[in-house]
Parts: structure tokens; sequence; C-alpha cells
């Protein structure tokens, strides 16, 4: 469609040069002014008809591209269309408006001047139904583009709740496992409670048997002086007991001579007596 307004600009533009080329109300100076102008409306017309085809075969080759791989156009590709026709909607305005204005300044001097501007009217309304068409190709391409926006947003969406799905899945699993671990660690909270109470018993214990043993190591210290005391004085009485032991054998061994000595005596004195007896 862009192609085609701009085609369509170009023709009335070569009639309009034409016209006022040839139309008597001109002057020597102001004609070659005016296709000079002319001239060159028509080569930036061509040349932005030569841009916006090789937009639009650009815009093209990007819409069959994206239709192998979705389902329709991108945004950015519209987007770039939009903006292409926008200039070349302006560009065909401006130049519209410069007509008009080089049409007013034209007087009507005769009646050919006045079939010439009455042509030039009719290619003014042309490119004006031609200004229309594209205004309403920009319109319906800024309708697709919101179209494209909308389906590709609900696209969007689409996969970001499929996306989303598996992560609050994941999210689950999480507070599940999250609530496992809490109450594992409450658990072990407790066991430790009752492990820091049981080892301050434990400690308690420990410390009143230090005392104890302490306690016990001061009592032993004049029980060792005593037994040491014991044990001398005991060393004493078994000197003692072995000097009484020496004493007893030698006062055995010297009874034992006395009364072997009394009993040699005894039988002296019978045998004497025994001797008396028989001589009487």
């Amino acid at each position: 469609m862009n192609r085609a307004a701009t085609l369509t600009l170009n023709a009335p533009l070569l009639m309009l040069v034409a016209a006022l080329a040839l139309s008597t109300p001109f002057t020597a100076g102001a004609a070659p002014a005016f296709l000079d102008y002319a001239q060159q409306q028509t080569q930036q017309s061509q040349a932005q008809e030569k841009n916006d085809a090789a937009s639009a075969k650009q815009t093209q080759e990007s819409r069959q591209s994206a239709d192998n791989k979705k389902t329709g156009t991108s945004t950015s590709q519209l987007q770039k269309r939009i903006t292409s026709q926008q200039a070349a909607i302006a560009q065909k305005d401006k130049l519209i408006q410069q007509l008009k204005k080089q049409l007013a300044a034209t007087p009507q001097t005769d009646t050919a001047g006045a079939n010439e501007q009455a042509a030039l009217n009719k290619r003014i309304n042309e490119l004006q139904v031609a200004l229309s068409a594209a205004t309403a190709e920009k319109e319906a391409l800024i309708k697709k583009a919101g179209v494209v926006q909308n389906n590709n947003l609900q696209q969007s969406q689409a996969a970001a709740r499929q996306q989303i799905q598996p992560l609050t899945t994941q999210i689950q699993q999480a507070e599940a496992e999250n609530k496992r671990l809490s109450a594992s660690f409450t658990t072990l909270n407790k066991d430790k409670h009752a492990l820091m109470t049981q080892l301050a018993a434990t400690e308690k214990e420990k410390q009143a048997a230090l005392e104890q043993v302490k306690a016990l190591n001061a009592d032993k210290q004049p029980l060792t002086t005593r037994l040491a005391a014991a044990e001398k004085e005991k060393q004493a009485v078994l000197e003692q007991v072995k000097a009484l032991n020496a004493d007893k054998q030698s006062l055995t061994i010297r009874l034992a001579a006395a009364e072997k000595a009394q009993q040699a005596a005894l039988d002296q004195a019978k045998a004497l007596n025994a001797d008396c007896c028989g001589q009487i």
C-alpha cells in the first residue's frame, strides 16, 4: 500500500510540473525554479519509494521468517512498518500543502489556466485520497501491532505460567522441606537443652566429687602422718618384741641348763641317799 501511494504521488507530480511549465502565468524565472523544486521532490519521493520497497521486502522476509517460527509478525517489525508509513504520510502531506500553496499563488488569467488548475485540484484530491489510504493503512498496522502485542503478551503470560508452575512446585517442596527442617531443628534444640541440663548436672556432680576428693586429700595428710608414726611405733615395738624374743630364747636356754643342772643335782642327791642307806 505504501509503494502504491508513492507511485500515485509521482505521476500527478510530473503532470503538475509539466502543466506549470507550460502555463502562461508563470514567469521565465519562476518556472525553472519550480521545476527544480518539483524534480527535487520527485527524486526524494523515488528515494523514499526505494527505501519503502526495501523496508517492505525486509518486513516481508522478516514476516516469513517469523511465520516459520511463530504464528504472527513481531511487534518490532510492525513498529518499523508503522514508522516508515508515518514518514511517507508526512512527506505526502507536506508535498500536498506545498502544491496547494503554489496553486493558490497561480493567477487565473484565462480559461486554459483555470482548466489546468482544475486538473491540478483533481490530482491534489487524488493525492489526498492516496494519503487517506496510507493513513488508513497506518491505522490498520497500528491496530495489527496492538493485536500482535496482545497475542505476544498472552503467549508470554502463558509461557510465564508454564515456567511459574514448576517454580511453584519447587517452592512448595522447599516450604515442605523447610517445615521438616524446622521440626528437626526444634527437636534438636529440645535434645540440646536436655543434654545441656544433663551436662550441667554432671558438671555439678563432678565438682562435688572434686570437692570430696579435695576434702579426702586434706584428711589423708594427717592420716598419713599418723600412719607413719604408727608404722614407726610398730617398728619400735617389733624391735622390742625381737629383743624380748632374743631374751626369752636366752632365758629358755639358761632355764633348760638350770633345770638340767638341777636334775643332775637331784640325781646325785638321790644316789648319795641310796649309798647312805646301804651302809646302815
